[in-house]
């Protein structure tokens, strides 16, 4: 009878190990970095929210398999399925944040995972940044823009300008009567240096 006894709280002891310890693993090892555009934004409570992706390309990570498909549209919990912000690292913070401020057809290029368990599954976030598509026109807003906001054009004033993408950057020679300036912006349209 004491054998029964031990055996059974022995058995209790492992089912409760493996529901608290093995929540929340992924399904199969599996990562993804996909270039999407984003359908939806439910925000939560600050910083949390669930985002709709539109994949528009998926490619492998090296060791993992390949869950998302071109084409699919999936729903993507920002770090965790059930994240805790008093845990969150800045990195962590980072990614929430991000994903908080999105807001639909924004493209993003994410690195992503299927994970679950017998209680909940869902793709997770677990790196993300925001891709600007750059169009001629908002390129020369934001240099007119700038250029009007620091003085140095007044409204209505021509502008020439000539830009070379090096890299990841924009390097833009803007011309204006007589004075040339040089302005420096991340892929993002963001300036970085003018002078």
């Amino acid at each position: 009878m004491d054998i029964l006894k031990y055996f059974l709280i022995l058995l209790l002891i492992l089912i409760l190990f493996q529901v608290t310890f093995a929540n929340m693993v992924p399904v199969v090892e599996n990562r993804s970095k996909v270039s999407a555009r984003v359908r939806a934004v439910f925000l939560k409570d600050f910083p949390f929210s669930e985002i709709v992706l539109e994949i528009l390309k998926s490619e492998n990570v090296e060791g993992f398999k390949n869950f998302a498909e071109v084409g699919d549209i999936i729903l993507v919990y920002p770090i965790s399925l059930k994240p805790n912000i008093s845990s969150a690292g800045d990195f962590e913070r980072r990614i929430l944040y991000t994903c908080y401020f999105l807001k639909p057809g924004d493209m993003v290029r994410a690195e992503i995972e299927f994970i679950g368990d017998e209680v909940m599954r869902g793709w997770v976030v677990r790196d993300v940044e925001r891709i600007v598509e750059v169009r001629e026109d908002l390129l020369k807003d934001v240099i007119y823009s700038f250029l009007k906001a620091k003085g140095v054009i007044k409204e209505g004033e021509g502008l020439e300008y000539k830009v070379v993408k090096d890299g990841k950057f924009y390097k833009v020679k803007a011309k204006v009567e007589e004075k040339e300036i040089n302005i420096i912006l991340d892929e993002n349209l963001v300036i970085l240096n003018y002078f």
